[in-house]
C-alpha cells in the first residue's frame, strides 16, 4: 500500500469539489488496500454524529442518509473508543447496526478505522472484503499510518459540507452543545447507571437546585416529618459507617447530625415554611445561603463542611418527594463533581452512590485507591462537557472504558443494565482460589493483597490471600480531619493482624506527599512535591508523628508477627536513621511496661534509583525488601504517572525497568532476604513471567485479582519464565520488548 499524505493532498487538489474528493478517496483506498467496498463517514461534532459521505462499493443512495451516533454500531464504537475495529461476521456482533440503505450482507469480513486530526475526531473509515478471512496484521498497521494522512486532508471537509446546507434547514445558532458522550480516564472498575446529582464548586454544580417534574410535599408537617427520617437516615448511616469503615470514617457524618438539628439550618428552613415559602424551596434557599458562605472560605475544612449542607440538601429533598421511596441518599444516583475529599468519597460511597463522574483537575492518587476499595465505579475526565450535565440527566458511567454516556438510547442502557447485573452476579458467586499457588512445573509462589481500607479485608480473605503484603497506613490520615492519635492508629493496627492472624502482615508507615496531601497540613510550596517531603522524609522531619505510629504498631503487634516497611528510602544511611526510631519505641515501651511487640521485622521498599544502587546493602540489613514499581518506574524514568501529557512514557516495559528489577532480586537473593513486589506490575499478566524467572516467589496484589494472577501463574511453565527473563533483559529498546511480548500500541503503559 503505497497511499501517503501527499496522495491525498493531491488528490484534494485536484478533486472539483469536497464530495470529488471523498469518491476520489475511497476508490484509490479501496484499490490500494485489496478491499470490495470501501466508505467513509464524517463527524459532525455539532450534531455528535457520524454521516456517511462516500463510498465505494456499497449503495450510493446510502450517501448522505446513513446516518449514527458514537453510541450505534461498529462505526460509532471505532470513533468513540478511538481504536480499530475488526470483525468476521459482522452482522453478528452485538454492537452492529443494520441499515436498509446499505446492502452489507454480501461482505463477509469489515474493518473500522478511526480517522483523527491530532486528538481531534474527524470521522471513520471502513473497509468490507467478500472472504471472511479478516484483515492481516500487517494491512492493519498499514491502515494505522494511512488514517494520519487521511486525517490532514479532511481537516475542512465537514465545515464545507455544514456549510452548504440551505439556509431555511438550519436552525438559529444554539448554545453550546452537551455532550452525549464523554471520554476520561480510570483507574477502577465496574459499571454504574443512575440519574445524575450535581455536586461540589464547579461551574453549575456550586448550588442546590430544584430538579424537574417532580412532586414534592410542601406543608410545615411534610418538612417536618422529611427533617425526622433525615436525621433518623443519617444517625443510622454513621453507626453502619462506624461498622464496616472504622479505620477511615470516624463521626464523619457528625456534620450532617448537627447540621439537622441546628436551630440556624433546619430552624430558619422550618420558620421559612411557616411562613408561606414551600418546604423544597425553603431548603434550597438555606442550603444555597450556607454553600455561598462556607464555599468562600480559603479553608480546605469550611470548604467540605459546604460540601456538607449540600449533601444534607439533597437529603432532605429525596425525603421531601411525594413519588419516590424516601431512602434520602445517593441509591440510583451517578454523582458529577468537580471535586471530591477523600472524607467526600467515603459519605458518597456510603450513602450508596451507583458511582462517580469527577473533573480530571480535582482528581487524586488516592481517590483511585479509595474508590477501588469502596467497590465504586468512578471515572475521571478532563472535559469540561462535564459541567453542561444538568440534574436527572440519566447516565451511564462504564469505568472499565472509561466512558460515560448521558441520556443514552434505550438499547444502550438495557445492554450496560445486563453487563452490571452480570458483574454483581459474578462477583457475589464462590470462589474457585487453591489455598496455594504454584507454577505448571511445581514452583510455589506466595499471593498476598494490598490492603487500602479495613473492609478490603473481607474480600482478601475470601479469596485466600496469604497475607498482607502491603498495607498503606496513610488513608487515616488522609481521610480525617487531623493526625489520628496513637490510641486510634492502635486499633486499626490490631484489628488486621487480628483478623489476619497467623499470615503475614506488612505494615507500611505513612506516605504521604507529591499527590497524597493532608487537607489539614499548611498548603505545600515544594515546586516539585513528588522531590520533596515525602513518605520516610516527612516522618523523619516530623519526630512526633512518626513515634506515635510506631508506638501504636509496635503495641498492635503484641503476640503477633510484625513487619514494619519503610517507604521512599533512598540510602542505607536513611533505612538506619528510620530503624533507630523504632528501636526509640521498644525502649519506651518497655520502660512505661506497655505490652507491645519487642523485635519486629524491619523491611525497606525499593523505590527511588538511589535504592537500587545500594540494593546490596540495604538487603544485608533489612529483614526484607519490597519493592514499590509505581514510583520505582516514574522515578526511574523521570516520568510524572499523574501527568497525561507525558503518560504514554510512563511503561514498565523499558529497558532500564527489567534490568534494575533484575539487579534488585538478585542482591536480595544474594543475602537470602525475602523480596515481595507491590506495585501494580505485579498483577500484569506481560510481566509476571519475567517477575518469576528473575526470582521473584511473593506478589501481592489488590486483593480482586488474587484468581485471575493465580490462574495466570499456573499455567506458566518457572523453566521458561527465566529464560523469557534472560531475554528481556539483554533488549535494548521499547519498540523490541513491546514487539516481544506482542503488545500493541493501545496497550502500551
Amino acid at each position: 500500500m503505497a497511499t501517503q499524505i501527499s496522495d491525498f493532498s493531491d488528490l484534494l487538489h485536484r478533486a472539483s469539489g469536497v464530495q470529488d474528493f471523498l469518491n476520489k478517496s475511497v476508490t484509490r483506498l479501496a484499490k490500494h488496500a485489496g478491499s470490495d467496498a470501501c466508505s467513509l463517514f464524517l463527524f459532525d461534532h455539532q450534531s455528535q454524529r457520524l454521516t456517511l459521505r462516500a463510498t465505494e462499493g456499497l449503495s450510493a443512495k446510502a450517501v448522505g442518509q446513513v446516518s449514527l451516533s458514537l453510541d450505534e454500531g461498529l462505526v460509532g464504537q471505532a470513533l468513540r473508543e478511538q481504536r480499530i475495529v475488526t470483525e468476521t461476521d459482522p452482522a453478528k456482533s452485538p454492537a452492529f447496526k443494520s441499515f436498509s440503505l446499505v446492502s452489507e450482507s454480501q461482505y463477509r469480513s469489515f474493518l473500522a478505522l478511526p480517522i483523527l486530526k491530532g486528538s481531534t475526531p474527524l470521522g471513520v473509515l471502513t473497509l468490507h472484503n467478500r472472504n471472511g478471512n479478516g484483515f492481516d496484521t500487517g494491512m492493519v498497521g498499514r491502515l494505522r499510518d494511512l488514517a494520519s494522512g487521511l486525517g490532514a486532508a479532511l481537516g475542512d471537509a465537514q465545515m464545507v459540507f455544514d456549510l452548504a446546507q440551505p439556509a431555511e434547514a438550519r436552525a438559529p445558532e444554539p448554545a453550546p452543545p452537551r455532550a452525549s458522550v464523554i471520554r476520561g480516564r480510570t483507574s477502577g472498575e465496574g459499571v454504574a447507571l443512575g440519574t445524575a446529582v450535581l455536586l461540589g464548586e464547579a461551574p453549575g454544580m456550586a448550588h442546590l437546585s430544584l430538579p424537574p417534574d417532580v412532586s414534592f410535599f410542601e406543608d410545615k408537617q411534610g418538612f417536618v416529618k422529611a427533617l425526622k427520617r433525615s436525621l433518623d437516615q443519617v444517625e443510622a448511616l454513621q453507626r453502619e459507617t462506624e461498622r464496616t469503615l472504622s479505620d477511615v470514617a470516624s463521626l464523619i457524618f457528625s456534620t450532617h447530625v448537627l447540621m439537622l438539628k441546628d436551630e440556624s439550618f433546619s430552624g430558619t428552613m422550618e420558620s421559612l415554611v411557616g411562613q408561606g415559602v414551600p418546604a423544597p424551596a425553603a431548603v434550597v434557599q438555606v442550603v444555597n445561603q450556607y454553600v455561598d458562605i462556607l464555599g468562600k472560605s480559603p479553608s480546605t475544612l469550611l470548604k467540605e463542611k459546604a460540601q456538607d449542607v449540600k449533601d444534607l440538601g439533597h437529603r432532605l429533598l429525596r425525603n421531601l418527594r411525594r413519588t419516590e421511596r424516601p431512602e434520602g441518599d445517593y441509591a440510583g444516583q451517578i454523582v458529577v463533581a468537580g471535586e471530591l475529599l477523600p472524607s467526600e468519597l467515603i459519605k458518597i460511597a456510603a450513602q450508596h452512590a451507583e458511582g462517580i463522574l469527577l473533573f480530571a483537575a480535582g482528581a487524586s492518587a488516592h481517590v483511585s485507591i479509595l474508590a477501588r476499595s469502596l467497590e465504586i465505579p468512578v471515572v475521571f475526565s478532563d472535559d469540561k462537557a462535564i459541567f453542561g450535565i444538568e440534574e436527572g440527566d440519566f447516565l451511564i458511567l462504564d469505568a472499565v472504558a472509561a466512558m460515560v454516556y448521558v441520556n443514552p438510547a434505550a438499547a444502550l442502557v438495557t445492554q450496560f443494565t445486563q453487563v452490571a447485573v452480570h458483574a454483581r452476579e459474578a462477583s457475589l458467586q464462590a470462589s474457585s482460589v487453591k489455598d496455594k499457588t504454584v507454577t505448571s512445573d511445581g514452583q510455589t509462589i506466595r499471593l498476598l493483597a494490598n490492603i487500602n481500607l479495613l473492609s478490603d479485608l473481607t474480600v482478601a480473605k475470601r479469596l485466600k490471600a496469604e497475607g498482607v503484603g502491603l498495607y498503606r497506613s496513610e488513608f487515616p490520615f488522609i481521610i480525617r480531619n487531623d493526625f489520628p492519635t496513637e490510641e486510634e492508629q492502635f486499633k486499626v493496627y490490631r484489628k488486621l493482624l487480628v483478623e489476619m492472624a497467623g499470615h503475614e502482615v506488612v505494615l507500611r508507615t505513612l506516605d504521604i506527599g507529591g499527590d497524597k496531601v493532608l487537607s489539614y497540613m499548611p498548603p505545600s510550596s515544594e515546586s516539585n512535591p513528588f522531590l520533596g517531603l515525602r513518605a520516610i522524609r516527612f516522618s523523619l522531619r516530623n519526630i512526633s508523628i512518626f513515634h506515635n505510629q510506631l508506638r501504636a504498631m509496635l503495641r498492635a503487634g503484641y503476640g503477633h508477627e510484625l513487619r514494619i516497611l519503610f517507604p521512599l528510602i533512598s540510602s542505607l544511611d536513611d533505612f538506619r536513621e528510620a530503624k533507630g526510631h523504632v528501636e526509640d519505641c521498644v525502649r519506651q515501651l518497655a520502660e512505661a511496661g506497655t505490652a507491645h511487640n519487642p523485635k519486629p521485622l524491619i523491611g525497606a521498599m525499593i523505590e527511588l534509583p538511589s535504592a537500587c544502587e545500594v540494593a546490596g546493602e540495604l538487603a544485608a540489613e533489612s529483614d526484607f525488601l519490597c519493592v514499590g514499581t509505581n514510583d520505582l518506574v516514574q522515578y526511574l524514568l523521570g516520568v510524572d504517572r499523574t501527568n497525561e501529557q507525558v503518560s504514554n512514557l510512563y511503561t514498565a516495559y523499558h529497558p532500564a525497568v527489567y534490568r534494575t528489577l533484575q539487579r534488585i532480586i538478585r542482591a536480595a537473593v544474594n543475602n537470602d532476604t525475602p523480596i515481595s513486589i507491590c506495585g501494580e506490575i505485579a498483577a500484569d499478566t506481560h510481566m509476571i513471567p519475567f517477575l518469576l524467572g528473575a526470582g521473584i516467589r511473593k506478589l501481592s496484589v489488590n486483593p480482586k485479582m488474587l484468581p485471575q494472577v493465580q490462574h495466570f501463574i499456573e499455567g506458566l511453565n518457572f523453566r521458561q519464565c527465566q529464560v523469557h527473563a534472560e531475554k528481556l533483559v539483554q533488549m535494548g529498546s521499547v519498540a523490541d520488548i513491546h514487539l516481544y511480548l506482542g503488545i500493541e500500541t493501545s496497550e502500551k503503559r
